[in-house]
């Protein structure tokens, strides 16, 4: 309804694409993970990349803010985690170029 109001007169003033792009990325991620035809260990690099992106998005969050280091050293910790987890089912550890 909000985006209907949006983009119909009279017009609401809000940021009606902002509304649909917020819709529209999980429904990508979604589709992307449910791919018919990929297999099992290709789902699990998919999740292993997913975890991987928003703790990413956490730490530069942190730093943009200039939140206190031991909350930055502690999503660097679960990072480490995760690549150790990924490492320990033997999928190849990739690193940000």
């Amino acid at each position: 309804m909000a985006i209907v109001s949006s983009i119909r007169a009279p017009m609401l003033r809000v940021a009606c694409w902002t509304s649909i792009r917020s819709m529209l990325e999980p429904c990508a991620r979604a589709a992307w993970m449910l791919e018919p035809g990929i297999g099992a260990e290709t789902r699990i690099q998919r999740t292993f990349a997913i975890r991987f992106d928003g703790m990413d998005q956490d730490l530069k969050f942190a730093r943009a803010m200039n939140q206190p280091l031991q909350d930055q050293d502690a999503i660097k910790k679960n990072i480490e985690d995760l690549e150790r987890d990924t490492v320990a089912l033997r999928y190849t550890k990739l690193r940000d170029r």
